[in-house]
């Protein structure tokens, strides 16, 4: 429900029609339009993150996955949409999935925990030193002598 709500927004906004629609061309901002972004990819994809993570087997992420890719598929080669309408709606899915799946999902129950693209990049709960930068420089390395030099240069 939340994927829907958002689409409609969007999609009464943006009001860009579909491939079959007049000339094809996709303008945004037409009346009736309602192309931009795929209501039917974001469903999908937002179903797809919610499976694929409260039941995180190989054979369920496939699966799950597989048929939102399979209706994505679908919407493009049956010209119901550009592929940046369903790129966008499935890109808006996943996003609405992550963020349903990880303010409702009970730990206890199982499942797994979602870790947003903003998590990896900041290294969020999992900062061990293979995956911390230092500034430490062993006094035995070959390099010292290459900072010393650029350090007397710059000064």
């Amino acid at each position: 429900m939340n994927s829907l709500v958002a689409v409609e927004n969007i999609q009464v906004l943006t009001a860009a029609t579909a491939v079959l629609q007049g000339d094809g061309s996709g303008p945004f901002f037409q009346s009736g339009g309602t192309s931009f972004p795929s209501e039917h990819a974001a469903a999908a994809w937002s179903v797809a993150g919610v499976v694929a993570h409260e039941y995180p087997g190989p054979l369920m992420k496939i699966a799950a996955y597989g048929l939102a890719s399979l209706v994505d598929y679908s919407r493009i080669r049956s010209r119901q949409h550009f592929p940046s309408d369903v790129f966008v709606g499935s890109i808006m899915g996943n996003l609405i999935a992550q963020n349903v799946y990880s303010r409702h999902h009970d730990p206890d129950l199982g499942g797994e925990a979602w870790t947003s693209i903003s998590q990896m990049f900041r290294g969020e709960g999992n900062l061990t030193p293979s995956n911390m930068g230092s500034p430490y420089v062993p006094m035995d390395s070959w390099s010292i002598p290459h900072l010393i030099a650029s350090r007397q240069w710059a000064t």
